[in-house]
């Protein structure tokens, strides 16, 4: 180093002598992500699509896999058996350090087959339960409209009837001309 009074005379390089700018903008914070997956790339210029997570996401594809993938590992032998389940524990294991859910374990899926299939039929009671409420509803509503309309018909009937048996019982009235009805004379009286 320059000025460092070292004996042996070899030149280091000065650690405040510029560098070319092309190696001063070769870093990384960290990855920008957001909510629906994307991330930003490398270069903040654009996004990039969100990886597809591999395997199958419904319960039932799944447990079929992991069906299919026990049947094929219990066809082999012994020693390829061992070596493929600890492979596979091992990318389980990195998996889940990863935050990956790992979806493999047989017991597990169908239980979750069983609830989502409880929780499903719940849903499709609840539904017709409702669709019962919802026609009931309209049926005491039309009964009600029907029995207020009828005993508006009713009500004009009845009506009708006492006009008719009060012009009946009662005598007619003498008709009095327009403007001699109440003389001043016939009060005194």
């Amino acid at each position: 180093m320059r000025g460092s009074g070292s004996p042996s005379g070899l030149v280091t390089p000065d650690i405040f002598a510029s560098r070319p700018l092309e190696n001063s903008f070769n870093f990384s914070f960290g990855r920008v992500a957001f909510d629906d997956g994307q991330q930003v790339d490398s270069k903040l210029s654009g996004l990039v699509a969100s990886k597809k997570r591999k395997g199958p996401s419904d319960p039932r594809t799944a447990l079929e896999a992991a069906k299919k993938k026990r049947a094929r590992i219990n066809g082999l032998d012994e020693e390829k058996k061992a070596e493929i389940v600890e492979k596979d524990a091992w990318l389980n294991a990195k998996k889940k350090a990863h935050g990956e859910k790992v979806r493999d374990d047989e017991s597990l899926l169908l239980k979750t087959l069983k609830r989502k299939k409880k929780t499903k039929l719940k849903s499709e009671k609840e539904w017709n339960e409702r669709l019962e409420g919802v026609q009931h509803g309209k049926e005491m509503r039309q009964k009600k409209r029907e029995a207020n309309l009828q005993k508006r018909r009713d009500g004009k009937k009845d009506k009708k009837n006492k006009v008719k048996s009060s012009k009946v019982k009662k005598p007619a009235k003498k008709v009095k001309r327009p403007g001699f009805e109440g003389s001043f004379r016939s009060k005194a009286k």
